[in-house]
Order: structure tokens, then sequence, then C-alpha cells
């Protein structure tokens, strides 16, 4: 978050790319290959393939999207963090500084939002590199006048991560089932999620939870 200018590495920084986005994808290596400073060294469409690069050396970042096929991504980032200290960056389409705040806590040491510009990803990448945290000058500031106002901020915001990725999920139409597997629980847990999340938000059905994702533009 520091605005002093980032060191530009000797060697270019070698990423990872994650995105089950084909022309995502393409769009990003494109933009980071244009750098001289960052080379693209391999990229995944999956969790299983971002976990097997994950026993590889050649990539020094991992750029990841916010969601993988058959993975939450908050849960993807803890199981990455179990197994590797390279530091992550977040590509997010969505909108909403509450995502920033929860992969941050998940792990990740930088996160770049879809109001970002291509300077700001580039800029993500050699900072996490260097050991430092990225959200944009923007996205920060917007962040530290929340906390300077004592806004109290959204029902959502009041949440657990597991209730939190539990609404979104349901929000965007995955059954209890399937959220079970994304998240390695069981239906019932993910029930009980559910329970406890429409009590503290006061939704009384799922339609009522739905339309709330929906407003505040949290489907995935």
């Amino acid at each position: 978050m520091a605005r002093a200018e980032a060191v530009p590495p000797k060697k270019p920084v070698p990423v990872l790319l994650a995105s089950e986005h084909a022309i995502l994808r393409a769009g990003l290596r494109l933009l980071l290959d244009s750098d001289p400073r960052i080379r693209v060294a391999a990229e995944v469409c999956d969790g299983a393939s971002l976990f097997l690069q994950l026993k590889q050396r050649p990539w020094s970042v991992l750029v990841t999207d916010l969601v993988l096929p058959d993975w939450d991504s908050l849960e993807l980032l803890r199981q990455v963090r179990l197994r590797d200290r390279r530091p992550v960056v977040v590509y997010s389409a969505t909108v909403g500084d509450y995502f920033s705040i929860r992969t941050l806590r998940a792990g990740a040491e930088g996160y770049v939002g879809r109001d970002s510009t291509p300077a700001q990803l580039i800029e993500a990448i050699l900072r996490v590199h260097d050991g430092q945290k990225y959200v944009s000058p923007e996205r920060a500031k917007r962040l530290a006048g929340r906390f300077a106002d004592g806004s109290r901020g959204f029902m959502h915001e009041e949440l657990s991560d597991r209730e939190f990725q539990v609404l979104c999920r349901l929000g965007s139409g995955s059954s209890i089932k399937d959220i079970g597997r994304m998240l390695s629980v069981s239906p019932k847990t993910v029930s009980t999620y559910r329970s406890r999340l429409l009590t503290k938000m006061g939704l009384g059905n799922d339609a009522a939870l739905i339309r709330y994702v929906t407003e505040h533009r949290l489907v995935f």
C-alpha cells in the first residue's frame, strides 16, 4: 500500500497465471510479457492444475482469478498457503472493497480489481515480489476512509469467512452439495452456515438471500 516506487528486479519476475477463462489468460499474458520486468512462466485453468504447479519452481509470483472451477476463492488461497509461501496477487472481476479485505486476510499479498489499470497489475506483481502488500491507492483510500468515519458497513461484512463464502455461492446459484465439495465440508455443515448467516443478516429465505447478493454485486 506504500506509495514508494517498487525497485525493478535484475531479472524478469516469472509469473504463474491461473484463470479458467482462456481469453483472460491470453490478455494477461500479452500485457505482462510486454513489460521487460515480468515474464509469464506458466498458466493453469483450474485448481487441480494449480496445485500441480505448486510443486514446480520456475515461477515466483502467482496471479490468480478470484474463481477457479470447483474451488471457492478463499478456500483455494488457504490451501495454497498450506503448500507454498510464494506471493499471490488476486485478480478479481468483482467490485467491492470487501473482497480485497477478505482475500488479503486469507493469504494473498496483493489484490487487483477490474477497476484497476494495467500499470497497477504490473506494480502489484513487482511489489509483492519485493515482499510488500498491494492494493490500489484508490482502494486503500476508500478503505481507510471507511475505518476513519466509523462506518458500520454492510450486513455481509459481519459474517465469518465461511459464512460469507456460503452466502456468495448460494446467491450465485450453487447447490448446498456443490458448496460442500468446494469447501471440503459436509452438506449438513453448509446448511448450518446458511442458517447462521440468514439469522445474522435478518434474511427470511433463499429468495431474500439471492436478492441481497445480486443487489450488492456479490455474484461470482
